[in-house]
């Protein structure tokens, strides 16, 4: 139950505290046209389509390994997820002839109808985006030939609402659109390419990469080190690349930053499971820490998720406060906090506020319905 634990001194500001409420919000319409992609901080999801589920003659598998989150596509965009990575391998009978598999495992979405989820909620909602981060799972088919193709043919189908990459695209020029940068090339006037890509420790590895459309490229900072075995290790690991990322906030480059992965040797459900519960909400508490820049695209695993047969996983903290980032060093033109404290008339304003300066509603009733987190009452910061 949410209480009201103490009033906030007038000079202090603990932005550090605030967890941004996702769900249901569009919270890139919030975002200014001119803002370049390569400098939010925007959440993502690790094997997207795993919460879904798997196909009958996977099943058996996926009891034992392959599931890295627990929402379906479309419960990930409530969430505020606006990255998805999408693994596809040819399958001739499949919707597309591409159907998403992680590893050998057969998920239940077919890569043309995830692509149709995010345009529909992207119709629904015009003024965000969805980047698509796609991998020719090989492992599905043999390292077929007929992938590239195929991903060809089906990209053209939607070829109205993917925007054509560019590294210096702004946040106007993709609402609306969705955006695919491929892991494997394959003939496309729209999609950017990313080579180098490696599963590398160590962050001079990191930052070899590049995403390109033609001769058209930007360096790519990559971090995928998902063979971690300790929780220590990841963390080290996406917190060398934040730290650059969030010091770094204007520079041309782009990053992509996972705290997927597993603990121990073998990528087993609880292993992942178990990485899941402590890197999400250290990232998020280290978030609160930072430089207030970006942190690029970051991949998750329970991505949105509280919690998964009763472990917390905290993976829709970690959400939020990837989202809150934006607000601490892009200006969106709201009421500032300063001047929603300033006292002219000496009334009570019984009027809620968040630290973006958005009315919510009013009375102390509405307080009761705020998720924890620091707000604006009668010109005061308090703390539920």
């Amino acid at each position: 139950m949410n209480y009201l634990k103490c009033i906030i001194p007038f000079g202090i500001f603990l932005l550090a505290s605030v967890d941004v409420d996702a769900q249901s919000r569009n919270w890139l319409s919030e975002l200014p046209d001119n803002v370049a992609l390569r400098e939010l901080s925007i959440p993502g999801a690790h094997d997207a389509a795993t919460g879904s589920g798997f196909a009958s003659s996977s099943a058996l598998g996926a009891l034992f390994s392959g599931i890295t989150q627990s929402l379906t596509l479309s419960q990930q965009w409530d969430a505020g997820i606006r990255a998805f990575d999408l693994r596809p391998t040819y399958k001739e009978n499949a919707d597309g002839k591409l159907q998403i598999y992680h590893g050998v495992l057969e998920t239940k979405v077919s890569l043309k109808a995830a692509l149709q989820t995010l345009v529909d909620a992207l119709q629904s909602n015009p003024h965000e985006t969805a980047l698509v981060l796609v991998r020719h799972e090989s492992d599905g088919d043999d390292n077929s030939a007929e992938w590239a193709p195929a991903m060809s043919s089906l990209l053209e189908e939607f070829g109205d609402n993917i925007a054509v990459f560019s590294p210096s695209l702004t946040l106007g020029d993709v609402r609306g659109k969705m955006v695919i940068l491929s892991r494997d090339s394959f003939s496309s006037d729209k999609v950017g390419i990313i080579a180098g890509w490696n599963h590398s420790e160590n962050f001079d590895d990191q930052k070899r990469a590049t995403v390109a459309r033609g001769r058209d490229r930007a360096v790519l900072y990559a971090q995928d080190f998902y063979e971690c075995q300790t929780v220590e290790r990841k963390f080290q690991t996406v917190k060398t690349l934040l730290d650059y990322s969030t010091t770094h906030t204007s520079g041309s480059s782009w990053v992509i930053n996972h705290t997927s992965g597993y603990v121990g040797s073998m990528g087993t459900n609880s292993n992942v499971l178990n990485l899941a519960k402590e890197i999400n909400l250290q990232v998020a508490d280290y978030l609160s820490t930072t430089e207030p820049g970006r942190t690029g695209i970051m991949i998750l695993d329970f991505a949105g998720v509280k919690s998964k047969d009763n472990v917390s996983l905290y993976g829709d903290v970690l959400v939020d406060r990837i989202i809150s980032q934006n607000l601490r060093y892009i200006d969106n033109g709201q009421s500032s906090v300063s001047d929603l404290l300033q006292d002219e008339d000496g009334g009570f304003d019984d009027r809620v506020y968040d630290l973006h300066g958005r009315c919510l509603g009013k009375g102390a009733d509405m307080l009761t319905k705020l998720p924890a987190g620091i707000y604006i009452y009668n010109r005061k910061k308090i703390i539920l």
